[in-house]
């Protein structure tokens, strides 16, 4: 049940506070073209900062694209350690609408020029009661560092969680937060997850790209 709600919680949004609108505008900040693809290195920080290298590697690729509802969208296959066991296969399917990185529901998974709505949600209920266990909301900032990944430093734009939930966790404190970076020109090159009553943080890094 943990790991249930922790994938949902890390990997799944269910709606979004934001209208589709499409103009000419495009983001570079998810580079969408067939043939683009992103390999991540999992690492696993304890509460103490120690970090661990996982010998899992995440591979992405763009396959090919596909049109829903009239409108064009990429589809993103890979493995995606530990959620699917590591078996290749659809990661998401999003296209560029007016700036912001959406899914065929409408969801927004990125935005490089709102920075001051929640531009989307996430709510976990109790399956057999409907209570509510997590919500996680989702906003844009611009941290004034560098990232430093194994594929290079970047300048980056985060996609930002903040996590509450109601489920007990002794020695824990909330709100816990995901992250995720990602730099003009090459796409997604760090994001964060973690486990509702673990205290590890896990990081997927870029290890290397390609994007035409």
């Amino acid at each position: 049940m943990r790991k249930l709600v922790a994938f949902f919680m890390a990997v799944s949004l269910l709606s979004s506070c934001k209208k589709e609108e499409d103009n000419e505008i495009k983001t570079e900040y998810l580079p969408l073209s067939i043939g683009n693809y992103w390999i991540y290195k999992d690492f696993k920080i304890d509460s103490s900062g120690n970090e661990t290298a996982n010998s899992s590697l995440d591979s992405v690729i763009i396959t090919r694209d596909t049109i829903i509802n009239r409108k064009k969208y990429y589809v993103l296959e890979g493995e995606y350690y530990p959620f699917n066991s590591g078996v290749w296969g659809i990661i998401d399917i999003l296209r560029d609408s007016s700036g912001y990185i959406v899914n065929p529901n409408g969801t927004i998974q990125f935005s490089e020029n709102d920075f001051k709505d929640t531009i989307a949600y996430n709510i976990t209920t109790n399956m057999y009661n409907g209570d509510t266990l997590v919500v996680t909301t989702y906003q844009m900032e611009k941290p004034d560092n560098i990232m430093m990944v194994p594929a290079g430093n970047f300048e980056v734009l985060n996609y930002k969680g903040t996590v509450t939930t109601s489920m007990d966790t002794p020695g824990i404190e909330y709100p816990r937060y995901l992250n995720t970076y990602y730099a003009e020109g090459v796409g997604k090159i760090l994001y964060t997850y973690f486990y509702i009553a673990g205290s590890a943080i896990y990081e997927k890094r870029l290890l290397r790209y390609h994007v035409n």
